[in-house]
């Protein structure tokens, strides 16, 4: 029975060895294999680590050159706003005196075409008038000469009739004989003292 039992007992040591030797390699495996996992996350980390590095690096970079390029622009543009300054300074006062100058002469043209103006004004009213006086002058004389016109013909229509009267009348006398010899005789002398003036 004891051989049995010694050869249990020591079935059951190798058995349980090999269990032990199996649990100690897989435990070695495991443990190599969490290494090895851990070593790769830590390896990736690393490299991500690494490109996420190098990529806010060039981004640093690329940023300081734009900072870089937008002090250098900014210097640049406040030099030139600088220089723009002082010469608008430096020109200010003549561009005041040239407009005052300016404002000067404008205004000398403006009282001057104020003064023409008046005066053509009152040219224009001293004109009007006299065409108006011309006009009145026209109107009288047209009136007087109509007038006159009427005047004329009524004297020559009156002077017409009587020379018919006359006419008429001495046609009468003659045809009746009614005339004196007197005087036709110092009618005659009158004729001729007329003729010889």
């Amino acid at each position: 029975m004891r051989p049995t039992a010694d050869t249990r007992l020591k079935e059951t040591i190798a058995y349980l060895r090999k269990q032990v030797e199996d649990m100690r390699v897989k435990t070695e495996w495991k443990v190599e294999c969490v290494n090895n996992c851990a070593q790769q996350q830590i390896f990736e980390g690393l490299n991500i680590n690494a490109h996420k590095e190098k990529e806010l690096e060039d981004e640093v970079m690329m940023l300081q050159e734009k900072l870089e390029e937008e002090q250098s622009a900014h210097t640049i543009t406040e030099d030139f706003l600088e220089r723009q300054l002082t010469s608008l300074q430096e020109k200010k006062p003549f561009w005041i005196k040239r407009y005052e100058k300016d404002m000067e002469e404008k205004e000398q043209e403006l009282t001057a075409l104020q003064n023409k103006r008046a005066n053509n004004l009152t040219q224009l009213h001293e004109l009007s008038k006299k065409c108006r006086d011309m006009q009145q002058v026209i109107i009288e004389d047209r009136t007087e000469k109509e007038r006159l016109r009427i005047q004329l013909e009524k004297e020559q229509r009156e002077r017409d009739a009587a020379i018919k009267i006359q006419s008429w009348w001495r046609g009468t006398v003659v045809r009746r004989g009614l005339r004196s010899p007197k005087k036709s005789n110092q009618a005659k002398p009158k004729k001729a003292k007329k003729k010889k003036k």
